[in-house]
């Protein structure tokens, strides 16, 4: 999708990319560096080498410096010795591939860093309105980091429940900036679609509904239709999704909690 960009063909023929943010930063990577994949990954190694700064400054705030600075070692010597495994394993990520997991962690932990502050200096509107933007901006890398919301705000209800008038002004602001963020996205998914779609039916919602399913013992047909448009095949797939989700929750529920835990 970059590389179609990059010649002026948009994102192809009318298609619904996965990370679109991402992608815009591959571009202007491109941009910047050349084709050269050791320019472009040199240039996003330093990019994500912020990651480390962020986890000690979160470590920091959370528990102490020393803690802080063990974090961030932590993550630093995960990649570098991701470097040396990733020939014998293709379920690995690191800095030097073209994946959203760690751009999408960076996003994540900035914004539980502002949030914490957001939380102890009061809610301010500032904080409010930069978390939103923040967390607008991971959406368009991953839709998943939503979670991190209702997170937060329970978090600031149960810090200060008595003292928190400014909460809801602060709170509606950070949901008006993260509409504000991702609204041109769905705007111009909508006028391809006729829906408000936010990821491409064929990659995440084709995921979701392959794995839940797969958790019931069923291998479902997630393969778009000749006739079906991207409205309709994605409205298929959420509705395999939600029927491997009602005929038993509890299974679905403890695949997702060991596919989590494996994960960490």
């Amino acid at each position: 999708f970059a590389q179609s960009a990059l010649v002026g063909n948009g994102f192809g023929d009318n298609r619904i990319p996965q990370r679109p943010l991402y992608i815009v930063f591959l571009i202007f990577s491109h941009l910047l560096v050349g084709q050269s994949y050791d320019h472009v990954i040199f240039f996003q190694t330093l990019v994500l080498a912020v990651f480390p700064v962020l986890l000690y400054l979160f470590g920091r705030e959370f528990f102490s410096r020393p803690l802080g600075i063990s974090i961030a070692l932590l993550a630093i010597l995960r990649d570098y010795t991701s470097n040396f495994v990733s020939p014998f394993t293709g379920n690995i990520t690191y800095s030097k591939l073209y994946l959203s997991e760690i751009p999408t962690a960076i996003f994540l932990i900035l914004f539980l860093l502002i949030g914490i502050r957001w939380i102890k200096a009061g809610f301010p509107i500032f904080s409010g309105f930069l978390l939103g933007g923040i967390l607008g901006c991971a959406m368009l890398i991953r839709t998943q980091v939503i979670v991190a919301l209702p997170l937060i705000i329970l978090f600031a209800f149960l810090h200060q429940p008595r003292k928190n008038k400014p909460l809801p002004k602060s709170m509606f602001l950070m949901l008006v900036t993260t509409a504000f963020v991702v609204a041109p996205w769905l705007w111009r998914n909508w006028n391809l679609t006729g829906q408000f779609i936010f990821d491409s039916p064929e990659s995440q919602t084709a995921n979701l509904a392959l794995r839940y399913s797969r958790l019931n013992g069923v291998e479902p047909d997630i393969s778009q239709r000749p006739a079906e448009s991207a409205s309709e095949y994605n409205a298929r797939l959420n509705q395999i999704a939600k029927d491997a989700i009602a005929s038993n929750p509890l299974r679905i529920a403890w695949g997702i909690s060991n596919a989590f835990l494996n994960h960490g």
